[in-house]
């Protein structure tokens, strides 16, 4: 059902009808369909992936490539903004430069024992220095005497797009 304008009188009992376009609203919200109110920012990609890359839960996301021992690739199913750069620091100038184009936010389950001291870390690429059609990703597991690639139990990604 698409999205609705709907008004409501002050102090006006709302009936079961008007319940059901409100769900409808928020659905339509929910699933971008046309007439719903935009955002400035919204996920536009959401994943859960196992650890050979199958995604058990997703949207906006064709596939994630297992490329080999922690190596991930994430296909979205449209092209996502790469943006426009600016100055870090206004007062700066031109040599320190971010995206505004996408935020990416990344997660992981690990089944690991207690008594081990690694950091681990699922790190995707600069959005600026990728192509916008695939976000390459890794998961590294890094303590005092070594570095090394493990596949993630769990992989959550979220790319919000400023646009």
């Amino acid at each position: 059902m698409a999205y609705q304008d709907l008004s409501f009188s002050f102090g006006e009992t709302l009936i079961a009808s008007k319940m059901t376009f409100i769900q409808s609203n928020f659905t339509a919200l929910a699933a971008d369909e046309a007439g719903a109110p935009t955002f400035l920012s919204r996920a536009t990609c959401l994943v859960t992936f196992d650890s050979t890359g199958v995604i058990q839960a997703g949207r906006g996301v064709t596939s994630i490539t297992h490329g080999g021992t922690g190596i991930y690739t994430l296909n979205p199913t449209t092209v996502f903004s790469v943006g426009q750069q600016i100055p870090t620091d206004p007062n700066y100038g031109t040599g320190q430069l971010r995206s505004v184009m996408s935020t990416v936010v990344m997660g992981f389950n690990v089944n690991i024992a207690y008594s081990d001291p690694s950091v681990r870390v699922l790190a995707g690429a600069y959005a600026t220095e990728t192509s916008s059609a695939t976000f390459p990703m890794n998961f590294q597991a890094m303590n005092n005497s070594a570095k090394a690639m493990e596949n993630v139990e769990l992989g959550h990604v979220a790319i919000v797009e400023h646009t």
